[in-house]
């Protein structure tokens, strides 16, 4: 896991000695829930585990957040049509392209940290497997509805594990309050947050993403509108917040990169 500092976070599962879990506070999933989630398996010292989340876009490709795509070489395949990682069913694709938006190169706080990833062969659409209605250009999420998270990380900071796919409901933070709490917990200033974000609670802790949840998709009324990205305080703690790149900021870039056409909501 990387621990960018005590108090702020990213959620990939880097320690692939260790199983990947829940998000914190969610339930199972039904198969077919969530059919256009992937699950990014990497190998390192011998072991195979889930790394990082991804969403359809394509049948050629999906997005995720972009430290997930900082070393691809750990990357074996990219699962999809399962909420159960044991499930032999799963349709395989190995990874063979990616692109990292350009302004995460440049930033050590992670705005911007989203990625397109290319799989071959080509997924194949099913009742269990489909791309993820996107938003429109700069389409901002309603504050006033719960968005829906979904993953295979750790069900807390370090738990028991389940193959099992979660999901769970999140309230959405205004901008200005988010900036508040990321400005506290980073007095110096080390991590910025921008209406290029999308911020969720809730502040009372018990409920959000944890390591493995990384680059997974956050979803409002069925529409992708984030990527899971870093977060304070360790997973769903109380006082903690999670921060995701909002989808519909980067879609120029993503429609240029794949040169293949989106589902817009």
């Amino acid at each position: 896991m990387i621990l960018l500092t005590l108090l702020v976070c990213s959620f990939a599962a880097l320690a692939l000695g260790k199983p990947n879990l829940g998000v914190v506070g969610g339930v199972d999933a039904v198969k077919g829930e969530f059919p256009y989630i992937v699950a990014l398996l990497a190998k390192n010292e011998g072991r195979v585990n889930q790394y990082c989340g991804g969403t359809i876009l394509t049948k050629s490709w999906f997005v995720t957040a972009g430290h997930c795509a900082e070393d691809m070489s750990l990357l074996i395949t990219a699962n999809a049509g399962i909420i159960d990682l044991n499930d032999n069913e799963a349709q395989q694709r190995r990874i063979v392209n990616y692109t990292i938006n350009p302004n995460y190169k440049k930033n050590p706080d992670h705005v911007g940290d989203i990625a397109v990833v290319k799989v071959e062969p080509p997924f194949e659409f099913n009742e269990f497997v489909q791309p993820a209605k996107v938003p429109k250009i700069d389409a901002d999420p309603d504050l006033s509805k719960n968005v829906t998270l979904a993953g295979w990380g750790d069900v807390d900071n370090y738990a028991d594990y389940s193959n099992i796919l979660q999901k769970v409901q999140l309230p959405l933070i205004k901008y200005d309050a988010c900036m508040d709490i990321v400005s506290m917990w980073s007095p110096n200033d080390a991590y910025k947050y921008n209406n290029t974000e999308v911020c969720t609670g809730p502040i009372s802790g018990g409920r959000g993403p944890c390591y493995g949840d990384s680059g997974g998709p956050l979803t409002q009324d069925g529409v992708l509108i984030g990527v899971v990205s870093w977060g304070t305080n360790g997973c769903a703690n109380i006082g903690s917040i999670a921060l995701y790149p909002k989808v519909s900021s980067f879609i120029n870039w993503i429609q240029d990169t794949i040169d293949e056409e989106l589902t817009f909501a």
